[in-house]
């Protein structure tokens, strides 16, 4: 049986022990903290001296001339980082940098979007001419806002910059209603119905299609419910307390869309609804598919609603064995996949580098209304 002195002399060299090892990390610590100023004073005297240069390479250990503050040219961006001083909201946030990451201190934190950028509205970030065309919009100047806007593709160059993730929108356009679609915007006073040219055209020519369906019946309220795009400037999307709100939606090719509801008894919902229609889903998704102006690289959506919709595929092939409506959809299913949080609403992204030729989906026009 060990006695307590034994106890306190194993308790006393275990405490010496400890004392000494935290020396030693203290004193490697201040060491490297003294190699840091030392090499910081040689570089800046090297700089002054014109021996070392931004262009001329740095030692790994040595600070580069540039300072911290300069914006950096981000080869994933392509463009001047002037232009994304201008457009990117992000920019200062993280770190003058077109597309770079968000900084350690705010990631640590669950902090992924500026702080700055924690509001209910972001009006406030439009340009005069984003301004100005809402208002020529509004008041039926432009009275075909679908003929306005293809003349107008590229014409300032790529406007969705680095990625849907972590990126910003350049010369964005808003989609609004028009006496020509039936777009409802979900929260309009957000402004967040912002997007590429060719997003915007994608949205307004749907809007037109099921305009143009609902007429044939007496629905009630028919419309295509548009919820969040894009900021004016894109870029993060805030929820609160600085929190990420969407993953996505920074660039201007994201856009949340409300089901399709066609009804003579019931008007169609102004907010996202998990009620789904598997037949008027389908008339929808077959239009979205099909377009003539912008590939859809992906829709997210719920399993339940797609196991909907592929129930009423077999049941249309039961009637008709061979229907060539089963080959489209067996098409779709490749660019339509489960992500939760999608029970309520389709998650639409399009991607403008693929050409329109390898995307689009041709639907028997017989079967398309």
């Amino acid at each position: 049986m060990v006695s307590s002195s034994g106890f306190t002399w194993f308790f006393w060299i275990s405490q010496k022990l400890c004392q000494q090892w935290l020396s030693v990390f203290f004193s490697w610590v201040q060491l490297q903290k003294q190699h840091l100023k030392t090499a910081a004073l040689l570089g800046s005297a090297l700089c002054l001296s014109g021996v070392m240069s931004p262009t001329n390479g740095v030692a790994a250990d040595i600070p580069s001339c540039d300072p911290e503050s300069a914006m950096v040219k981000d080869p994933r961006a392509g463009v001047d980082p002037a232009f994304c001083a201008k457009w990117n909201p992000d920019f200062a946030f993280k770190g003058n940098r077109c597309c770079g990451e968000v900084p350690w201190r705010y990631r640590r934190r669950g902090i992924r979007c500026s702080p700055q950028r924690s509001k209910r509205s972001f009006c406030d970030e439009r340009t005069e001419n984003q301004v100005l065309l809402t208002q020529k919009v509004q008041s039926g100047e432009i009275d075909d806002y679908l003929a306005y806007l293809k003349p107008r593709f590229d014409r300032n160059g790529p406007q969705a910059q680095c990625s849907p993730t972590d990126g910003f929108l350049a010369h964005g356009k808003p989609i609004l209603p028009t006496q020509k679609n039936a777009i409802k915007i979900r929260r309009p006073g957000r402004c967040v119905n912002y997007g590429t040219d060719r997003m915007v055209a994608l949205l307004d020519w749907l809007g037109q299609k099921v305009k143009k369906k609902s007429e044939s019946k007496p629905f009630r309220n028919p419309h295509l419910l548009v919820g969040d795009m894009s900021a004016p400037r894109g870029g993060c999307l805030a929820g609160r307390g600085g929190r990420r709100g969407h993953l996505s939606h920074q660039t201007g090719q994201d856009v949340d869309l409300g089901f399709l509801h066609l009804s003579e008894r019931r008007p169609s919902p102004s907010y996202f609804t998990r009620r789904f229609s598997a037949e008027e889903n389908w008339w929808f998704l077959k239009q979205l598919f099909s377009n003539e102006i912008v590939c859809i690289k992906i829709v997210l959506l719920d399993r339940r609603h797609i196991r909907s919709l592929d129930q009423y595929i077999q049941k249309l092939n039961k009637k008709n064995p061979n229907h060539p409506e089963v080959a489209l959809w067996e098409r779709m299913k490749d660019r339509i996949q489960h992500v939760r949080y999608h029970r309520d609403h389709y998650h639409i992204r399009i991607d403008e580098s693929e050409p329109l030729s390898t995307c689009q989906m041709k639907v028997n026009p017989n079967n398309a209304s």
